[in-house]
């Protein structure tokens, strides 16, 4: 027996290592078995959409005022009550015009009464005026017009179908009839109604008022995605004036999202900025065209141009609101949102997206009341609001109400998989897997390639040690999308807890075919290579999850047996004291440190390792 053996054995070592010897055996089997899974994927918040906008198709002034009938009186009083509406003074013609007509009503006293009551907004009045004047004989020959407009500005379109088609029959080559029942049914998206009237009136007029009417014909096609035909009916309406910016706007939205297809688009901006250079649409949607392309700077750039020249620009304030949102700039942001709700209180996405920056700051009850508010204005009827409102409570751990507001969101939305996905992530949060795992699979079932669902799936099926399943639902996930870099990386481990060290290695290896600095995917490699005997290259996957993560504990273990095993302690032991001070109190790292000691021929390291584990650990069951 060699001496120092001897000298160990007649030391009070002996006992020490013979009840701690259970102990570091059982650590090691634990302590070498395990791989690192990915967590699961986050939540996934609703953004709302950048608001779209074209030139209103009425600011070229084309068929949308009312019609005078003073404007050609021959009476002295009418001509004056003209010169009142001339001046804009609608109350004083308005006065004029009721005392006259308190004399003896006519058809054409009475319309313009209606007028002047549409100057005033006051629609209903406008309207009862315009019934009058349509029934007195001979009837005004603008009352009949005037009706339907008053009608469609009150809301009352089928009246005001109806009031135009009596027009037309009366006078079958009226234009601004025609013009104005197709615009009624271009707001209404019935395309093919509204490309027929429009078609109708182009043979009753030319110049500038058959360019609004060509402009309209256009917006209708191209809602019938008739393309071809959109272009060339912009395209005519420009020729007749070349002014005209609206077409221009048109011929733009016809591009495709393409680099080819932004550089026309841009180019018809340009054009319309140089007719018209501080018009804030223009920059609007340059805005757009410039965030379709992922250019937020310019597009920041943009929409500010647009709200430097209309401060009032409401749809441009939000746009810039949501862009500087998605920067992370929410002070910004909220600043837009909160000037459109000062002027707005009923617009109920900006009160949405003040929510969704109370919630990136955890300002979480703000953003219930937020979203709270966006919910009333809609009368409930706010499915992605009820979500959000959902990863509040989630985040405050109230689930019930996470989970009742998940469910309103469903209720109101079909399909909608954000919020079963999100309600199956807060089944996770309570353990409850099995109502987790019914609400992923109704996520699929509304959206088969709904990689994260299928993510989580395959989380609660290794929860369960389902390694079959997890592996399908990994897999699913992985061929949904190929650079989903956890969903790889838990597939692999899942292979490696079957042994199938060749498919685990194959998947970490495209891991990091992909994203070289991915440490847990060279750290889950190494083991793999450690498990088949490839001592050398699960050194030199170690070594690489230490280069990126220094203070990776588990790597510092794995690498430190293969050193041991080849006998290099030294370097084994300074990885394992350097593990030690990043926590003294890690059992597991001391007992591997005192074994190595004791390899090494470092007896008396050994022994202090070891009673340091018994102070640590005194009431261990294990060791007693």
């Amino acid at each position: 027996m060699k001496p120092g053996l001897a000298r160990l054995l007649q030391e009070s070592f002996l006992p020490v290592v013979a009840v701690i010897l259970g102990l570091f055996l059982l650590l090691l089997v634990v302590q070498f078995r395990a791989a690192l899974e990915a967590e699961r994927t986050t939540v996934i918040p609703v953004e709302r959409a950048a608001a779209s906008d074209e030139p209103d198709a009425d600011q070229d002034g084309l068929d949308a005022e009312p019609r005078l009938d003073a404007d050609d009186a021959t009476d002295p009083r009418r001509a004056e009550i003209a010169r009142l509406v001339a001046a804009r003074r609608w109350d004083e013609a308005l006065a004029r015009s009721l005392a006259l007509a308190a004399e003896g009503p006519t058809s054409r006293l009475l319309n313009d009464i209606g007028v002047l009551y549409l100057k005033k907004n006051d629609v209903p009045r406008a309207i009862d005026a315009f019934w009058r004047a349509d029934a007195i004989v001979p009837a005004s020959s603008h009352a009949p017009f005037n009706l339907g407009l008053a009608l469609a500005r009150a809301g009352r379109d089928d009246d005001a179908i109806r009031a135009y088609e009596a027009l037309i029959r009366r006078q079958p080559h009226h234009f601004e009839g025609h013009v104005n029942l197709g615009r009624i049914f271009l707001k209404r998206r019935d395309y093919p109604r509204a490309a027929e009237w429009f078609e109708r009136s182009l043979t009753m007029a030319g110049g500038e008022r058959k360019a609004g009417a060509l402009y309209r014909l256009a917006l209708a096609y191209r809602g019938l995605d008739r393309r071809d035909e959109a272009r060339r009916a912009f395209e005519a309406a420009i020729r007749l004036k070349p002014t005209y910016l609206e077409p221009r706007f048109g011929l733009a939205s016809l591009e495709p999202d393409t680099e080819d297809g932004r550089r026309r688009a841009l180019a018809q901006y340009d054009a319309i900025i140089g007719l018209k250079p501080n018009y804030a649409p223009s920059y609007f949607n340059l805005g757009r065209l410039y965030a379709s392309a992922g250019d937020h700077r310019a597009a920041e750039d943009a929409y500010r141009n647009a709200v430097r020249y209309n401060p009032e620009y409401r749809k441009a304030r939000y746009n810039l609101g949501l862009l500087l949102l998605a920067r992370k700039q929410r002070g910004e942001a909220r600043a837009q949102f909160d000037w459109i709700v000062a002027r707005d209180p009923g617009h109920a996405e900006s009160r949405f997206n003040l929510g969704r920056i109370a919630y990136a700051e955890r300002e979480y009850d703000a953003a219930v009341a937020a979203y709270r508010q966006a919910i009333d204005l809609r009368e409930g009827r706010y499915p992605e609001a009820f979500l959000n409102l959902g990863l509040v409570y989630a985040a405050k751990e109230r689930y019930p109400d996470a989970v009742q507001a998940y469910r309103r969101a469903a209720a109101l939305k079909t399909p909608y998989p954000e919020a079963w996905y999100n309600l199956g992530r807060t089944f996770m949060d309570q353990r409850r897997d099995d109502d987790a795992a019914r609400a992923f699979r109704t996520a699929i079932q509304q959206n088969p390639d709904y990689e994260q669902a299928w993510f989580n799936l395959g989380m609660i099926a290794a929860r369960q040690n389902n390694d079959a399943e997890a592996v399908a639902a990994y897999r699913k996930a992985v061929a949904i999308r190929p650079d989903y870099p956890q969903a790889r990386l838990n597939l692999a481990v899942r292979y490696a807890r079957q042994r199938r060290h060749a498919e685990a290695i194959a998947e970490y290896r495209s891991l990091l075919a992909r994203d070289e600095t991915y440490a847990a995917a060279w750290l889950n490699l190494g083991i793999a290579y450690d498990e088949t005997g490839n001592a050398p290259q699960a050194e030199n996957a170690l070594r690489k999850a230490l280069a990126l993560e220094p203070d990776n504990v588990k790597a510092m273990q794995y690498l430190a047996t293969i050193l041991a095993s080849r006998r290099d302690f030294t370097d084994a032991i300074d990885l394992l004291e350097h593990a030690l001070s990043l926590d003294a109190t890690d059992t597991r790292v001391r007992v591997q440190l005192a074994r190595t000691f004791k390899k090494a021929g470092r007896i008396h390291d050994a022994r202090r390792e070891f009673e340091k584990i018994l102070r640590l650990k005194p009431d261990d069951r294990r060791i007693s």
